[in-house]
């Protein structure tokens, strides 16, 4: 009887980028920057609230321009997002109030119930 071994061998490769994306993105409202943010490792980038809370009530066309890199020997190029449409709404709201009482007619010195609502119009 002979015995056998058999042995497999598996090889996988994978690739990883060890360099990213660096430098910073501009956001513009139309050819206005509103923010200025670093490229972070994983190439996220963000802009607070804060850094937003100017626009005027109304439409803005957001876009993200970054402005290009280089990072381990790899040049990145500059690219621009596709347009964002923002909409910013008026931090104060009109509103309607409404009223009823009754009884309708009352009589003096009787009880009169009124009720009503306030929404946003």
């Amino acid at each position: 009887m002979k015995c056998f071994t058999l042995v497999a061998v598996l090889l996988l490769a994978a690739c990883a980028f060890a360099q990213h994306p660096v430098g910073t993105v501009a956001i513009m409202d139309g050819s206005s920057t509103i923010c200025q943010a670093t490229v972070q490792s994983d190439g996220s980038f963000s802009c607070a609230n804060t850094q937003l809370s100017t626009l005027s009530v109304g439409t803005h066309s957001l876009t993200a321009s970054y402005g290009g890199g280089s990072n381990g020997g790899i040049t990145y190029q500059p690219s621009t997002s596709p347009v964002f449409s923002q909409v910013v709404q008026s931090s104060t709201q009109s509103t309607n109030t409404t009223l009823t009482c009754a009884p309708n007619p009352s009589v003096q010195g009787n009880q009169v119930t009124c009720s009503g609502t306030v929404v946003p119009q």
